[in-house]
């Protein structure tokens, strides 16, 4: 096994090992959960914002990099 591999497989015993570690470990990984939620919800508003100001499906797909078939059904919401 390589050995980055095996520090990690030994980390992940470890924490699921101790209470306090798997709580604090389960804590950051909803706060990191949450964070791309909230990027994601961000991201869709600037795309409907950029579709009310009558950009196009193709410039919002280069601003924000969302795929066209998302920006076209946001599209269609607006």
């Amino acid at each position: 096994m390589d050995g980055t591999i095996a520090f990690a497989d030994e980390r992940q015993a470890f924490v699921m090992s101790d209470d306090e570690a798997r709580e604090l470990y389960e804590m950051r990984q909803k706060a990191e959960w949450d964070r791309q939620s909230e990027i994601e919800f961000a991201i869709h508003q600037v795309a409907q914002n950029a579709l009310a100001e009558g950009f196009s499906v193709e410039q919002v797909h280069k601003i924000t990099g969302l795929d066209m078939e998302t920006i076209a059904n946001l599209n269609d919401g607006v």
